[in-house]
C-alpha cells in the first residue's frame, strides 16, 4: 500500500504591504478513511492589509475570526507575524491553532425546530436570530453593530467573545456559543442568507 508524503519546506510571498510564509506536510490521502494527515505552519505579515489589497478576495468575511485565532509573532528581523497553525485529518477536518474551524465548510441545512449555525458567509446572514447574537454580546461588552447582518465584523466579535471564555474560537455561533452568550435557541430562526 502506497503512503504518499507531501512536503512544502519553505514558501513565501512577499509583497510591500504583506507577506507569507508557509511550511507543510501531508501524509496519505484525505480519500482514505486511515492514515491520512496534514499540518502546516504559516506566518504572515502585514495581516491587517490583506483586505486592502484585492476586493473579492475568497474568505475575506473570515479575516476578522482569523485575526482572533492568529498568534502573534516576530520574524528574526523583528518585524511582526500573525501566526497559525493548520492541521487535517479524518476527525478534525480542519483546525487552526486547535480551533475547529469546520463549520465554516459545512453547507448543510439546520433541521427543522433547530437554531441555524450562524457564520461567516458571503453574502452575509440576517435575521432576528442574529440581532440577538448582536445583542448578548454588547451586554458582554463586545462592540459589534446592532444592525441584525451576520457580517464579518459580527463575526469577529464572536470569535473574540469564544476567546474570552474559553470556548471553540471559529466565528460560529454554535450551541456552546449561544450558551454562553445566553441566547435562547428556540424558537426557529428568522431571517435568511441575504
Amino acid at each position: 500500500m502506497l503512503n504518499p508524503t507531501f512536503h512544502i519546506y519553505d514558501a513565501a510571498i512577499d509583497t510591500d504591504e504583506a507577506g507569507v510564509d508557509l511550511t507543510a506536510e501531508a501524509k496519505g490521502s484525505p480519500l482514505a478513511s486511515k492514515g491520512y494527515t496534514a499540518s502546516g505552519n504559516v506566518a504572515v505579515r502585514g495581516f491587517d492589509s490583506i483586505a486592502k489589497l484585492s476586493s473579492g478576495i475568497p474568505f475575506a468575511q473570515h479575516l476578522p475570526v482569523l485575526r482572533e485565532i492568529g498568534v502573534e509573532g516576530t520574524a528574526t528581523d523583528g518585524t511582526p507575524r500573525l501566526q497559525f497553525h493548520l492541521t487535517s485529518a479524518p476527525t478534525n477536518w480542519i483546525t487552526i491553532n486547535n480551533n475547529d474551524v469546520s463549520a465554516w465548510f459545512d453547507g448543510s441545512e439546520t433541521r427543522a425546530g433547530q437554531p441555524r449555525l450562524l457564520r461567516p458567509s458571503d453574502p452575509p446572514m440576517h435575521g432576528t436570530d442574529v440581532k440577538n447574537v448582536q445583542r448578548a454580546l454588547a451586554a458582554a461588552e463586545i462592540s459589534v453593530e446592532q444592525d441584525g447582518e451576520y457580517d464579518s465584523a459580527t463575526a469577529g466579535a464572536v470569535a473574540r467573545f469564544q476567546k474570552q471564555n474559553g470556548l471553540n474560537v471559529s466565528g460560529v455561533v454554535d450551541a456552546a456559543t449561544r450558551r454562553r452568550l445566553g441566547v435562547l435557541e428556540g424558537p426557529p430562526r428568522q431571517g435568511g442568507r441575504n
